[in-house]
């Protein structure tokens, strides 16, 4: 059983983070179609999904603040997206609009790299950043400081802030998605759920029984999902694993759960 105290915004996914600025393939990762030739077409804006969140939902003076920026191909098609240097571009703004770090550009060069990488229908890249609050020379000032993230020509689908100056802060929790996983979180939390199909099986779209509310759901060759702590309970997310290969094989199906106990 894995369990923390939340504050408002919190984060439970199946990805390890790391301090460090990464391009890494993950599980499900890119390859080529069906046909083993690689995608000529550019990713469309609408077949990305772009989701950056941070592992703490606020932070203590200097306490460095991490964040991680997931790519996914939601389409249904293998495409090509344009990562490194610029893209993905995070930036973090102050609640007057202005900009107090971003990945590069504006408070650090930009890497002169690019490569072109193809993503198979629900694969994914992410990327981590960590940034020490410190703006021009200056410790950040304390207040609420929101993230927007364009990657491949695509902005992040859902909004993402946090708190700095805080005199504590709740941690990101590491959770999986299989058969025996367990987390408690607080009311108001936010769950970020994520999954890798294995071999030939394709996933659902993760679902959730009552206390948990869905900000975004997509299955594929990985399953991602955002779910909002609604009410003090009891919840399970499951998602489905079905053998692409189905009717022709007899390969069973299989049902992936996280069993979530929300409290006040």
């Amino acid at each position: 059983m894995i369990t923390a105290r939340w504050s408002r915004w919190a984060v439970v996914a199946a990805l390890a983070l790391t301090s460090a600025t990464v391009i890494a393939p993950l599980r499900g990762s890119p390859r080529a179609g069906a046909s083993g030739k690689l995608a000529s077409e550019a990713c469309a804006p609408s077949a990305l999904t772009v989701l950056t969140w941070s592992n703490y939902a606020s932070y203590a003076a200097s306490t460095p603040v991490r964040l991680t920026t997931i790519v996914r191909n939601s389409g249904p098609s293998a495409c090509r997206v344009t990562l490194g240097g610029s893209s993905p571009l995070v930036t973090v703004r102050a609640t007057d609009g202005s900009i107090a770090w971003a990945s590069c550009g504006q408070t650090t060069p930009c890497p002169l790299y690019l490569m072109v990488a193809t993503l198979a229908p629900g694969a994914s890249r992410v990327q981590t950043w960590s940034w020490n609050q410190h703006t021009r020379g200056e410790l950040a000032a304390r207040g609420t400081y929101s993230v927007t993230t364009t990657a491949s020509g695509t902005h992040s689908r859902l909004a993402t802030s946090f708190r700095l100056g805080t005199r504590s802060a709740q941690p990101t929790v590491i959770a999986s998605l299989t058969n025996s996983s367990r987390v408690t979180i607080a009311r108001g939390a936010t769950l970020v759920v994520r999954l890798s199909a294995q071999g030939l099986y394709v996933l659902s779209a993760p679902t959730s029984s009552p206390s948990l509310t869905a900000r975004l759901s997509l299955g594929g060759a990985t399953a991602l999902a955002l779910f909002v702590a609604r009410s003090v309970g009891s919840a399970v997310v499951r998602a489905t694993g079905t053998p692409a290969c189905y009717p022709q094989c007899l390969m069973p199906s299989r049902l992936f759960q996280l069993r979530v106990t929300v409290t006040r």
